[in-house]
Parts: C-alpha cells; sequence; structure tokens
C-alpha cells in the first residue's frame, strides 16, 4: 500500500500526482515529492495548485466579503465613540473624521450616569428571555410537529408560525419606517415602493 505524503509548498517542494489502482479497485493517490530550488519551479507548481482549485477560491470570495463587511465595516463605528460627534454640523464624513478625540469621556458619562444599572439589568434581563423563550420554544414546536401524523395540521401550523413573524415584521416596519431606511433617504422616500 502506498502512502499520502503531503509537505509543505514554502519548502522548495515540487509535487506531483500518481494514480494507482488496487487489487480491490480503489483508486489511490500518491504524491511524489521531488525538491526543487528553482524559484520560477515554485511559482509553476503554486499556479497549478491554484489553477487547479480555482472554483474553490471562487467560493471563498463571498464569505471574505461577508466578514469583511459585517465583522470588520462596524469596527468603523466604533470610532464615533471616542470623539464628540455633532451630527447636526453638516456633511457626515467631515464631522466624522473633523470632530475632536475626548476619550473615554461618553463612556465615564454613561458609567456614572443614575440610569446604569437599570439600563444593565434590562439588557440582561431581556437578552437571557430572549435566548430561552428563542432558542428553546422553536425547538419543542418542531419536536411536537414531528410526531403529529396528519400532514395537513402539520403545514397549517409551519405556515401559520411563519406567517406572523412576517406580519410582525410588516407591523414594525409601517409603525417605524425610520428604522428601516437608509441614512441618505428621507421620510417621504422610504414608502415609496421603487
Amino acid at each position: 500500500m502506498d502512502l499520502l505524503c503531503i509537505i509543505p509548498y514554502n519548502q522548495g517542494i515540487k509535487q506531483e500526482t500518481k494514480y494507482i489502482l488496487t487489487k480491490e479497485g480503489v483508486l489511490l493517490i500518491q504524491q511524489m515529492a521531488v525538491k526543487t530550488n528553482n524559484r520560477r519551479e515554485q511559482r509553476k507548481v503554486r499556479g497549478r495548485l491554484m489553477k487547479r482549485q480555482r472554483t474553490l477560491y471562487l467560493m471563498l470570495i463571498p464569505g471574505i466579503l461577508c466578514a469583511l463587511l459585517f465583522a470588520y465595516g462596524p469596527m468603523a463605528g466604533l470610532y464615533m465613540s471616542f470623539i464628540d460627534y455633532q451630527p447636526s454640523l453638516g456633511n457626515f464624513w467631515s464631522n466624522f473624521f473633523g470632530s475632536e478625540f475626548v476619550g473615554l469621556r461618553w463612556f465615564r458619562y454613561f458609567f456614572s450616569g443614575q440610569d446604569f444599572l437599570n439600563v444593565l439589568r434590562n439588557t440582561l434581563c431581556s437578552s437571557i428571555l430572549t435566548l430561552s423563550i428563542g432558542f428553546v420554544i422553536p425547538i419543542f414546536i418542531a419536536l411536537a410537529l414531528n410526531e403529529v401524523r396528519g400532514r395537513f395540521f402539520k403545514r397549517v401550523v409551519q405556515t401559520v408560525s411563519y406567517l406572523l413573524y412576517i406580519l410582525r415584521n410588516c407591523r414594525q416596519y409601517y409603525r417605524n419606517p425610520s428604522v428601516f431606511r437608509r441614512p441618505y433617504q428621507s421620510d417621504s422616500d422610504s414608502l415609496r415602493f421603487h
């Protein structure tokens, strides 16, 4: 039986792949490692590997973009807690980068306020209730629906439960559309369908 040899590419190794058919009819892959000091040859090997796996690299692009947008994009907003930002002064970008740096002043203001303990208690209670109710009850409903024999009843319950979720979001949108609008959009534009 042949062994699979895995060697890092940064040590001047050129890898060749060999296919072997055994008596049982199983296709094994054996990688032959050949030492090379030629940089051009190393680039060719890396290029062939990247070309062979280009679809995997293309599938990485949406994940990388989502990570940049949703994990690192909000980090720019953290800067706002360390400056004396006043949105009423005009252009967003000139105010954002031209505001005075105040350090931890807003944190001291928040933690020394008389409502801090009340806000902290409400936040913790809300988070614990959301996790416990929003995690346990859907699992219980899913397990209970799994035991129901009538397919019609099962589908009706699933449809009604999703419909309630959608209607709740629609109600929230029409109650306060400014939450869902883009920052540069006026209130009259947020109700207009494009």
